[in-house]
Parts: structure tokens; sequence; C-alpha cells
């Protein structure tokens, strides 16, 4: 009984070592074929960590680039409407100063049809939108902000009444008082309300410096990420690299001691089955 016992235990350890040994094989025909030495977390557990540690902050950071580009192409949206508006507003002091020299009512006329054109662009560019979100929001409304950081965040947009003023006393009025100016030939209440489209000139060019210092920031910004970014694919990249030549090396030593297990279990099991069967 206790042969059969001794020969059984013999034969358990025996598989299981072989078992374990076919594992190894495979694992390092894994390596080798992928070369790579990180595949699983029995390769080495610290490493794992680190490497997995790096790979979820490279997602984070992915992330974060998503959001400066959402970011940076709203602020290039904004940048556009507001050079628009400038143009806008430099043409309008342009056709004050000509209202004030005009000499004859159909002259008159075509400036102020020319102001009329103005004033309807000028409104639709307030009601700008991106991605079905207005493009300057109201007081009252949360301004755009977006995640560049793990605890840092950045506001990408400008207020509606930053740019147009406040109810009453909107571009908008300004640029319709200039019309009605031209209509009564008022050249006091003309020199007035091109004073006041100057003034809303000076308003939209902050803007534009604003929203230049915000594309400035984003850019900056997505560059450190990309520069951190590269750093961590590189640091795996170290910890993951395979040594082909050791791997070779240690592949040929597993397999030649699972042959040897192979034999030895065999043996085994050939003496068993000549003394009991």
């Amino acid at each position: 009984m206790i042969s059969r016992v001794s020969f059984a235990s013999s034969y358990d350890i025996l598989t299981n070592e072989m078992l374990s040994k076919q594992s190894e094989v495979r694992n390092l025909q894994e390596a080798i074929s992928k070369g790579k030495a990180l595949l699983r977390p029995s390769d080495d557990p610290a490493a794992w960590v680190q490497s997995m540690n790096l790979k979820s902050a490279q997602k984070e950071m992915e992330q974060w680039r998503r959001n400066i580009e959402f970011g940076t192409s709203w602020a290039k949206t904004t940048e556009g409407t507001l050079s628009h508006l400038n143009n806008l507003l430099t043409r309008s002091r342009e056709i004050a100063i000509k209202a004030i020299k005009a000499t004859s009512p159909e002259e008159r006329e075509a400036l102020k049809n020319e102001l009329s054109q103005i004033k309807d662009e000028i409104d639709q560019l307030v009601e700008t939108k991106y991605r079905d979100r207005e493009l300057f929001h109201d007081p009252p409304d949360d301004p755009v902000k977006i995640r560049i950081g793990k605890n840092k965040t950045m506001e990408v947009s400008v207020g509606r009444e930053e740019v147009f003023g406040t109810a009453g006393d909107t571009i908008s009025d300004h640029v319709q008082a200039l019309h009605d100016a031209i209509d009564s030939n008022d050249v006091n209440a003309i020199s007035t309300s091109m004073g006041d489209v100057e003034s809303d000139q000076q308003r939209a060019l902050s803007a534009l410096t604003k929203v230049g210092a915000i594309m400035n920031r984003l850019e900056a910004r997505e560059s450190a990420i990309s520069s951190i970014s590269i750093n961590y694919e590189e640091r795996i990249g170290e910890m993951e690299k395979a040594d082909i030549a050791k791997l070779a090396t240690e592949y040929q030593l597993k397999k030649t001691a699972l042959q040897a297990i192979y034999h030895t279990t065999a043996s085994v099991s050939e003496l068993s089955l000549l003394r009991y069967v």
C-alpha cells in the first residue's frame, strides 16, 4: 500500500511539474514571437503594475488631448467670428465718415442700405453656434470649460455681453442708431454713433486678444501633454521590451528540462504498470 501511494505521489508531482514547465515554455514562445517580456502580471508583478499605471495615465492624457482639440476648434471658430465682426465694424465706421460728407439723398440711401445689411450680419453673429451650442454664452449660463489636467480646467469661451454689449446698448443698437442718424442727416448724431461703434470695435479686438491667449495656452498644454505621453510610451516600451537572446537561451533550458520530465514521467509510469498490473 505504501509503495502504491509513493508511486502515485511521485507521478502526481511529476505531472504537476510537467504542466508547469509546459506553461513556462509556452509563455517564453509567446514572449519571443511578440518581442515582449511583459505579457501578464506573473512575468514581473511590480513592472506590470507600473506599466498598467502608465497606460492608465496615457488614456487619461488622451482624453485631455481630445478636450484640447475641442477647445482649440471652439477658439478658432470664435476667432473667425470676431474677425468678421471687426471687419463689419471697420466698414461701419467708414460708412459713418462717408455719411458726414454725403451730399445727395441717393448716396445716403446707399449707405443706409449697406448698414442694414451689416446689422443683419451682426445679429446673425450673435447667434453663432458650434456643435449646437451658442458660441457666445449669456451671463447666466456657464462658460465653456474643458478639463486639461487631473485637477485643471480651462475656460475657452467669451461672453455675449463681453463682446456685443448689454441689452439696449449693443453693437446692433449702435449700428441702427448710425443708420437712423444718416437717415435724418444729423451730423452730430452720426459722430456720436461712430464713437459708439469705435468703442464696440475696441471691445471686439479685446475679445480677439483674449481668444488668442486661450489658443496659445491650449497649444502649450497640448505640447506638454504630448511630451509626457511620449516619455510614458518610452518607459512602457523599456519595461516590456524583450531580450530575445536571453529569452531564447531560457527557452532552450526550459525545453530541455521539459523533455527530461517527459522521460522521467514515462519511466515512472512504465515502472508502475510493470509492478501493479
